[in-house]
């Protein structure tokens, strides 16, 4: 690919992720946390 090309890909993949978060945002309540020794027990995961 060229540079067009790996910036449309990445767009679609952004597009996809930015997407799927919005869409589950429970699931994505503690992302910030990750490697922080630090859980919410009243959190879905």
């Amino acid at each position: 690919m060229n540079a067009r090309g790996y910036k449309f890909t990445g767009d679609l993949v952004a597009t996809y992720i930015d997407y799927y978060i919005r869409k589950y945002p429970d699931d994505f309540n503690q992302v910030a946390f990750i490697g922080k020794e630090v859980h919410n027990e009243s959190a879905k995961w």
